[in-house]
């Protein structure tokens, strides 16, 4: 026989037993969701540089497209020799704003 568990009883174990890991238990989804975001931008910029670039053979497409994507690397990762810089949402939704404004013309 099962018993209904009570859902806030549940949450205030659950909370009681992070007490000291608070601010990670609620930054790790948040991340989680970014790194979704992102996992499924990527693929949606190659398909466009496939699709609006290389089909329609806009190379404006291609190459902004591209340096943006580099761009992101580069800033990431630190490479020649620059300062690293991690991805943040907002330079993400920069990339995104460009991409459409580009879009559209």
């Amino acid at each position: 026989m099962k018993t209904k568990t009570d859902f806030g009883k549940v949450l205030r174990t659950l909370a009681g037993q992070v007490k000291e890991f608070k601010r990670d238990s609620f930054l790790t989804p948040a991340f989680m969701i970014l790194e979704v975001v992102v996992e499924t931008l990527i693929p949606l910029l190659m398909a466009r540089i496939v699709d609006e670039g290389i089909g329609k053979g806009n190379m404006q497409t291609i190459l902004l497209t591209g340096l943006m994507i580099g761009g992101l690397l580069v800033d990431q990762f630190g490479l020649f020799l620059s300062p690293k810089r991690p991805v943040t949402i907002r330079s993400i939704l920069g990339v995104l704003l460009m991409i459409a404004g580009a879009m559209l013309f």
